[in-house]
């Protein structure tokens, strides 16, 4: 799982480089973005670390939450879904994993 990935970074500098490259990645308003690339050089380190720890206990809890949804959805409402479905939204879990990953 990717949170584990993240939980593992102890290095600050590290850190600040995934949690820059995630927020350039994310789609909010520039504006935004733009400030919250600021914060990261200009707020504390301790301040930083409980973001970053809330970054890392979001991205647990969506893919736990997704986890949950496909093991109750499980094969029978997959038969449900026509191919078309089922390829998107394989397609969305797959992308979303790839832009963590490539943190």
């Amino acid at each position: 799982m990717i949170f584990k990935f993240w939980e593992k970074q102890k290095e600050l500098p590290t850190k600040k480089l995934l949690l820059r490259k995630l927020i350039r990645k994310v789609d909010i308003p520039e504006v935004d973005k733009t400030l919250m690339l600021e914060a990261i050089w200009t707020v504390s380190d301790d301040r930083l670390e409980s973001f970053y720890d809330w970054v890392v206990h979001f991205i647990e809890t969506l893919e736990l939450k997704e986890i949950d949804e496909i093991e109750k959805t499980n094969f029978v409402s997959i038969d449900g879904m026509t191919i078309k479905e089922a390829n998107k939204k394989r397609r969305d879990i797959n992308s979303f994993n790839f832009l963590l990953t490539n943190i």
